[in-house]
């Protein structure tokens, strides 16, 4: 922002003979919170951002695009619906991204990541004078579906799990 001092000396008597405004001229930068750069995200996975200004309509947008692993030539951008500065928090299906009220897909955009693929997370927005976009990114961010699953038996219920015990269900 540029401060610029503007003679009002047509002003009438009384009152101030130099006015200043602020000229905008930059989108402040947001901040990407979760998911956190080198981490791990299931099916279903938080996100969370701060915008510092109020963002112009429609400009607010996350996107996932593939760095790695997995094969994904798929787009996935969405639409958040708030513009609002603070902090919003949502929850995301990776199976069904814009399955959420907080996002919608934007048009041409695939809807799944892939599982095994690691992606770059961004959020981007232009505040409300339309000044190019900010963004922040969050790297080497890896989806997988894969999961560890224990079922039946009795470990001895209040024992401890240690290793090369019988109580250790990886035994």
């Amino acid at each position: 922002a540029i401060e610029t001092e503007v003679d009002v000396s047509t002003a009438p008597s009384g009152y101030y003979t130099y006015l200043t405004y602020v000229d905008d001229t930059t989108t402040e930068a947001p901040t990407l919170t979760t998911p956190s750069a080198n981490s791990v995200i299931k099916d279903s996975f938080n996100i969370e951002f701060s915008l510092p200004e109020t963002a112009s309509d429609g400009s607010v947008k996350l996107s996932f695009t593939r760095t790695g692993g997995e094969a994904d030539s798929d787009s996935h951008v969405l639409i958040v619906a708030s513009e609002a500065s603070g902090t919003h928090q949502f929850t995301l299906d990776a199976t069904d991204l814009d399955g959420s009220s907080y996002v919608t897909l934007e048009t041409g955009s695939d809807n799944t990541l892939v599982s095994g693929a690691k992606y770059s997370v961004k959020i981007e927005y232009q505040d409300l004078a339309e000044n190019a976009a900010a963004s922040d990114t969050n790297s080497d961010v890896t989806y997988s579906n894969d999961y560890i699953e224990l079922t039946g038996g009795d470990y001895n219920a209040g024992a401890s799990f240690v290793p090369e015990s019988t109580n250790n269900p990886y035994f």
